[in-house]
């Protein structure tokens, strides 16, 4: 997770002289971005980690060496984070650790499913292994729907990832996050309520990985 990377420069495009000089720099770019630990990807501005680096650590080098190079000053370059969703087939992935069902819990995903056509939440695999980590009700719902096809996510091995549910508090018009890594079955639309009484209707459920970007986040307490 958190294995892609985004790089955006600001600048007007109808402006043919600077639209020649911005494809200039686009070598030094991707020179500077390799040194700190992302490869280009050969398509438009996407970057993905090099081999055998950890993405957590380099996204930091890499927003910083952008921030600091005098040459890209003028277009205020920003960065932006995302995850392959396809990381591997659903019949590669391994599930022979992935323990009991909970049946209510499958039976309340499955009726999300049916009833919206998508899934509650992805499927998180190792990278090396296509281990099984997380989501095995979202892998059982898709073994049983053929044209059904579910996220899946990869950590790199003894990376920390957590899931989160994304919602707004009661009162609040801003979006929050919190981790969730264990409790009762959640989906999209359900309202939580924490130790305080407050509620919170679940936009989406999603996960990060690394050890910075799981620090962001709070845990639910209800």
């Amino acid at each position: 997770m958190n294995d892609l990377l985004y790089v955006y420069l600001e600048w007007d495009p109808t402006d043919m002289e600077k639209n020649v000089k911005v494809e200039t720099l686009f070598p030094r770019l991707d020179a500077l971005l390799k040194e700190h630990g992302w490869e280009y990807t050969g398509m438009q501005n996407m970057y993905r980690p090099v081999k055998g680096t950890d993405p957590d650590d380099t996204y930091t080098q890499a927003r910083q060496a952008l921030k600091d190079a005098q040459w890209l000053k003028e277009y205020n370059p920003h960065t932006a984070t995302s995850t392959w969703t396809n990381a591997c087939e659903l019949n590669e992935i391994v599930i022979e650790h992935a323990g009991d069902i909970d049946e209510a819990k499958l039976n309340k995903y499955r009726e999300y499913y049916q009833k919206n056509h998508k899934f509650a939440h992805g499927i998180v695999v190792d990278d090396e292994t296509h281990m099984l980590l997380d989501g095995y009700t979202s892998y059982l719902i898709a073994k049983e729907n053929a044209k059904a096809h579910p996220e899946i996510m990869q950590v790199r091995r003894g990376q920390v990832f957590r899931k989160i549910v994304v919602g707004k508090l009661e009162g609040e018009e801003n979006l929050t996050c919190w981790y969730y890594d264990d409790g009762p079955a959640v989906c999209p639309g359900d309202v939580l309520v924490d130790v305080d009484g407050r509620q919170m209707e679940v936009d989406h459920i999603g996960y990060v990985a690394g050890k910075h970007a799981c620090e962001k986040y709070k845990p639910w307490q209800s």
